[in-house]
């Protein structure tokens, strides 16, 4: 197993990469190969084939953006290199399907999102995305809808708005209607939520059990 990452969102993907290395080696596994890019500088990806290749690997984990991880599954592609791909919940956007096509089909990844949208509230909140923008809706618009709806609730409680009164109100509620269910607080301010695992099956993303 190989992992690469952008190094332009180096918090995000270095947290990605060491929970990773940290469970797949305790598991047994062996990560042979560590690539990052910095895709403000350019993006090296032609030469990773042959890294991949003389390291021996058979999974690359994508640790980047969807526009990124398409050009590394494009290379590998046209490399012949047949490997098992994983993904971040960063990559799972339409647009990696659709720019991906074929290059990313298999892939796995996880997500705290339904990224299909299949809980009632869900289908409701996708149907009205197309109807005014024209296109499916990302993980990213439904957690951009769900911030501004947990922080219109808590600003409409009386009493202080500055930026403390308002964490410790959302703490003090606890619990609020997300978009594809209850999104749960604990006492330190983080939303507990279940974690997806998701393949790409015929240019969707199917749950995988």
């Amino acid at each position: 197993m190989d992992t690469v990452g952008d190094e332009a969102n180096g918090s995000y993907v270095d947290s990605v990469l060491s929970a990773f290395n940290a469970t797949y080696e305790s598991l047994g596994g062996i990560v042979s190969c560590a690539e990052l890019f910095d895709s403000r500088k350019g993006r090296p990806f032609s030469s990773l084939p042959t890294t991949l290749r003389k390291a021996g690997a058979d999974g690359l984990l994508i640790v980047a953006a969807s526009s990124d991880t398409v050009k590394i599954a494009k290379e590998l592609e046209r490399a012949n290199l047949n490997l098992q791909i994983f993904l971040s919940p960063w990559a799972l956007t339409p647009d990696l399907i659709q720019n991906g096509g074929k290059a990313v089909e298999g892939a796995l990844g996880v997500s705290i999102a339904d990224l299909g949208f299949q809980s009632p509230s869900g289908k409701q909140f996708a149907q009205k995305y197309r109807e005014v923008y024209g296109e499916g809706p990302s993980f990213t618009a439904m957690f951009g809808y769900e911030t501004a709806s947990i922080l219109a609730q808590a600003l409409s409680q009386p009493g202080e708005r500055t930026p403390l009164a308002i964490h410790r109100k959302i703490i003090a509620q606890g619990k609020f209607q997300g978009v594809q269910g209850d999104i749960t607080f604990d006492r330190a301010g983080k939303a507990q939520r279940n974690i997806l695992v998701f393949t790409i099956q015929n240019g969707v993303f199917k749950e995988v059990p």
